[in-house]
Order: C-alpha cells, then sequence, then structure tokens
C-alpha cells in the first residue's frame, strides 16, 4: 500500500468518526457522544472480547499495519479497551522508522519476517519497494531490539529450494546473531501461496534447521480457531476474510457454525459462491482452501 492509499485511507477513517460524532449528538444526546464512539472504535478497530485473559489481543489488517499513519494511537486504544496482551505480527521493513519503532515500543509482542541472509535473496523472497534495502532493514532490527522491553521474536518463512540451503540458513542466522531476538520461529508456507514456485520443504531440512539455529520455536502447524464475524451476511463476512488470504474449509465451518448455519448449510453457501465466480477451491498439502479470484 501506497503512502497516498494510506493518506486516503487515514482521512476516510477520520471523516467517518467525524460524522458519527454528529449522528451520536443529534441522535443520542452531545453528553453521549464518547461512550458510544468507544463502542464504535471497538468495531472499527477489530477488537473482541475474548474470554481467555493470556492470548494477545491481535488485528489483522487489509494492508501492512506499519504503514498505518497513527499507528500509536492504535495501540493505545488496544490497551485502553482490553487488559490483554498485545501482539504486532509484520515484515518488519520499517522498523528503521524511529516513528514506528515508538509506536511499538507498548506493544507486548512484536514478531517480524526475517527470511533472507543477504539482498538478493530478500529481493528474491520480499520484493520490497526499490527504497527499502537489507541492510537498512537489519538496522532497524538491531536498533529496534536496543531499546524495546517486550518480546521480539522473528520468524523465518523457510522454502524448499530458496532459502532451505546450509549456506542460505547460516546467513539468515549470522544476521540474527547481530538483532538477538528472544525467539528464532520456523514456519513453512501453510495456506497455497501466490506464487507456484513456493513449496514446503523436505523433512530432511529438519537436521540443517538443527544444526545451524540450535534451540528455535517450531510453528509448523496449521492455524486453528474461528475468526471473528460481525454479521450473519455470510458472503461478506467470508469475503472479508478471504480477500486477505486463502481460508481452510473446516476454518470456515468453525467460523459460521455457530452462527444459524448448519455444516451442511455453509458447504452449500461455498458452492452457490463458487458457481457465481466469487470464489474457488484449491487443494493445498492434502487441505481444502477457499480464496477469492
Amino acid at each position: 500500500m501506497g503512502r497516498i492509499e494510506d493518506k486516503v485511507r487515514n482521512i476516510f477513517i477520520r471523516r467517518l468518526k467525524e460524522n458519527l460524532k454528529e449522528i451520536i449528538a443529534r441522535e443520542a444526546g452531545p453528553a453521549l457522544i464518547n461512550e458510544v464512539l468507544e463502542q464504535y472504535e471497538l468495531q472499527l478497530f477489530g477488537i473482541a472480547p475474548d474470554t481467555d485473559p493470556t492470548r494477545p489481543e491481535l488485528w489483522e489488517g487489509e494492508f501492512s499495519e506499519l504503514l498505518y499513519k497513527d499507528l500509536e494511537d492504535l495501540v493505545l486504544a488496544a490497551r485502553k479497551y482490553s487488559h490483554k496482551p498485545t501482539c504486532v505480527i509484520t515484515n518488519g521493513a520499517l522498523l528503521y522508522d524511529p516513528e514506528v519503532r515508538k509506536a511499538l515500543k507498548s506493544v507486548n509482542v512484536v514478531l517480524p519476517s526475517f527470511d533472507a541472509g543477504d539482498e538478493k535473496m530478500f529481493i528474491r523472497i520480499n520484493r520490497p519497494h526499490p527504497s527499502i534495502k537489507f541492510e537498512k532493514v537489519v538496522q532497524g532490527f538491531i536498533d529496534f531490539r536496543k531499546n524495546y522491553e517486550g518480546e521480539f521474536r522473528v520468524e523465518i518463512m523457510v522454502l524448499r529450494g530458496i532459502n532451505d540451503s546450509k549456506e542460505e540458513l547460516i546467513k539468515i542466522k549470522n544476521n540474527l546473531d547481530l538483532i538477538q531476538p528472544d525467539i528464532i520461529d520456523i514456519n513453512v508456507p501453510i495456506r497455497p501461496p501466490v506464487e507456484k514456485w513456493v513449496k514446503i520443504p523436505d523433512k530432511s531440512v529438519i537436521a540443517t534447521l538443527n544444526e545451524v539455529f540450535g534451540h528455535y520455536s517450531d510453528i509448523n502447524f496449521p492455524e486453528f480457531g474461528s475468526f471473528k464475524i460481525y454479521s450473519s451476511d455470510f458472503e461478506k463476512e467470508l469475503l472479508n476474510i478471504i480477500e486477505r488470504h486463502p481460508m481452510r474449509q473446516d476454518q470456515i465451518i468453525n467460523t459460521f457454525f455457530s452462527h444459524c448455519y448448519s455444516k451442511d448449510g455453509i458447504l452449500s453457501q461455498l458452492e452457490k459462491l463458487e458457481s457465481e465466480k466469487k470464489i474457488k477451491k484449491e487443494i493445498y498439502n492434502q487441505k481444502i482452501f477457499w480464496k477469492t479470484f
């Protein structure tokens, strides 16, 4: 997402809140503006009640959250509306920006990705904007880590034939030795990738990972749980999720089953949307995923 698009998005949100204030003042009275607006902000920010006080507060946006101009306000809103720990999952490309680092200082967990050990591999895997250079990203990680008091964990996405060789993994490890994260997470592509050349590594890579990284956290497992939905409109709510990333069929069933839909009804809705060319099915790693065209 470009800076201009980000600016438009921020203007839209600001004007939306201004319009909400006018409507609340007219319908409920000026004294209730802040109280009612807070409830709307909970929905705008995607903050939903959760009975587990230890599970981090996690939002998923349509674009990189670090591009959001009022990121610090978003973080403060999370801490205001929820007593749970906060977590930001990011590609980390903008950690070199002092304002971004400042905005993230009160987040409990920051988890950026770090999949390459040099400029060439960084471009191949991450395809960054030309202004974002590998060394600049690494220095941003280092600078952030120096003053960050929360849990800083780095995720490595290991790809077959790309960065899974011992040589490439050592390059990554050498940079992580400079960054000094608290935890190293090793992951593989668990959802259908955009590019067909992205493949899950052979299991033989485990021995190399153990040799190069020693202690690390293996998060190579399917995500579980359901997504929060805000209405009974199946098409709207489903597309709102899978426009961001493909979703396993069993997760779709778990998400919508408790919202007046039976399993057969959910499968029927999926077939209907597929026939209307709004979504499509893909078999990946022996699992059924649904995604947009």
